[in-house]
């Protein structure tokens, strides 16, 4: 075996804090440090100190030489205060807005948490407001306003505040009826009409359990009023639009609206 010959790069660092030094010829070696109480066989392979000298083999393993644990120690690498703590994996990295999972050990992305806290805040306290005035002329066709729509989730139970401004001439009156495209597992209601017309007449203001009931309200002369329900509403296995329809009482020329800042304001509970 060749004796051991310096050169300028050190390559490990012994016991009193210096660096013993080598230059790698090819052949087998024994390297060591000063005080010789460690040793480690390194094969070198390839011209002596040419560019192309390969290492066959390294702490016992062959092939390309790639760090393994216990190679170094955290010092070794400066990171003084490295651990053992395991590192949050890419599989636990939860981007599902609904955070359906449930987990204790997955972690939410901030999207998928402003997705989950904006939706919770769209369902749990919300509300449409008409921005326009509706009038309808010589048509006594119920159907959804053009605005005041709500879609609601299957099987979830909801406050709901429904306030609709109006007005019509003597002649059309109103009549108005709430809707729902999905299935209701229960609907509890009760509602209170103002109005400037003290002839005013009205059904039993929507405080029945049936919510395609049609209540009209009828004036002698032209009324401006508001309609104000409240009420809690459970919906069963399909979900679907929450609408107020509305329509001419008697068909006419004159004009029956609905007016802007009528709302449908809704809690999930």
């Amino acid at each position: 075996m060749t004796g051991v010959q310096t050169c300028a790069l050190p390559i490990l660092k012994n016991d009193t804090g210096a660096y013993d030094v080598y230059k790698m010829i090819n052949g087998s070696w024994i390297v060591t440090n000063s005080n010789l109480n460690t040793k480690e066989v390194v094969t070198i392979s390839g011209s002596g100190g040419s560019g192309t000298a390969g290492v066959d083999s390294f702490n016992g393993r062959k092939g390309a030489v790639t760090p393994v644990s216990g190679d170094y120690t955290n010092s070794d690498v400066g990171l003084g205060n490295v651990t053992d703590d395991a590192q949050l994996k890419a599989s636990q990295l939860d981007t599902d807005g609904t955070l359906a999972a449930d987990s204790d050990s997955n972690v939410a992305s901030q999207k998928a948490t402003k997705t989950y806290v904006d939706t919770e805040i769209s369902n749990n306290n919300s509300a449409v407001i008409k921005l326009t005035d509706e009038t309808k002329n010589s048509d006594t066709t119920l159907a959804d306003d053009s605005e005041l729509v709500f879609s609601l989730a299957a099987n979830s139970k909801y406050l709901l505040e429904i306030f609709i401004g109006f007005y019509f001439d003597a002649a059309p009156d109103i009549k108005i009826q709430l809707a729902f495209s999905g299935t209701i597992t229960s609907w509890l209601a009760n509602s209170i009409v103002c109005e400037n017309d003290t002839a005013a007449t009205f059904t039993n203001l929507f405080n029945d359990a049936v919510l395609t009931t049609i209540h009209s309200i009828i004036s002698a002369s032209n009324t401006n009023g508001i309609l104000k329900i409240k009420s809690i509403f459970e919906v069963g296995a399909s979900g679907g639009n929450f609408s107020v329809q509305w329509a001419q009482n008697t068909s006419d020329a004159g004009n029956t609206i609905v007016k802007k800042g009528s709302y449908i304001k809704v809690r999930k509970l």
